[in-house]
Order: structure tokens, then sequence, then C-alpha cells
């Protein structure tokens, strides 16, 4: 569980949304130079085995310490991670999962739309005025480096 909301939430840029449960359910960025709607997520690691895992990493693994305390792991100042919780990838290897560690790159072919329209021609053989054919899909393609959950 990453927190408890009961209505949406404007933090770091990102509007957090509740599901039914009242937990986080996605977030929406807006990002100069990207398309309006894109979805960002968290990369997804796994899940905390224990409280005692959920400390603050660099790079190298080592663990940030603060007061001569191993630092928590963090949800955007509103949750600190424990056992049990999905670990995410701390990007900038900060202690905090935030709008820094979101990621939104991928390419889908969301919507498709083809058509033809015969010509009278063809039409006056087969005894009808005018005839067309259309063909859509919506998402049809994704590519994408994300393993999880689309």
């Amino acid at each position: 569980m990453l927190g408890k909301l009961k209505a949406n939430h404007f933090i770091d840029g990102i509007t957090y949304e509740p599901n039914s449960s009242g937990n986080v359910y996605y977030g929406t960025y807006l990002d100069e130079g990207k398309p309006q709607g894109t979805i960002y997520g968290l990369q997804r690691e796994g899940v905390y085995a224990s409280s005692e895992g959920a400390y603050a990493q660099d790079r190298e693994g080592n663990i940030y310490y603060l007061n001569g305390e191993p630092l928590k792991m963090m949800y955007n100042y509103l949750y600190f991670i424990g056992g049990g919780d999905t670990k995410y990838k701390d990007l900038n290897y900060d202690g905090m999962i935030d709008a820094a560690d979101l990621i939104g790159s991928f390419l889908r072919m969301d919507y498709l739309n083809l058509g033809y329209k015969f010509g009278s021609t063809f039409c006056q053989k087969i005894h009808v005025k005018d005839l067309a054919l259309n063909l859509s899909g919506q998402r049809l393609y994704t590519y994408s480096k994300y393993s999880g959950m689309n």
C-alpha cells in the first residue's frame, strides 16, 4: 500500500488519483515537449520482504544514514515504505520515490482508421449507389521496455 487518499492530490507536478479502496492508482504528469495524456509510472522491482530492507541506498548499494540511523525509504513525503510494500526503483538515489523516479517512454499505435470509397463504375456493376469500406482499431501495438502491467 502506498498511502490512503480521499481525493485527488497534486504533488510535484503529478495528480495522484485514488482507486475505490483509496490507494494511489496512477499519476498523470504534464511534461514540456511531451504529448498531453502520456502515462508515467514507476519501475517496479518486486516487494520488500521486511521493513529492514526498505532503506535508502546509493548507486553502489550503500545504505544512507541520518543521525546514525539507517534512512528509511519514503513515498512522496506521504508514507514510509516497509515490509510487504511494492519496491520501486529510486532512479535518482535520494531515498524518496517521487516525480523524479517516473518513467514514461513508449511507442504506441493508439488508433488507426483506414477507409476506401469504391468508384462509381464498380458500384454500377454490383448495382449499388455508393460503397465504402472502413476499418478501425485501437491500441494495436505498444513498444516499451517496461515489463509491468500496462
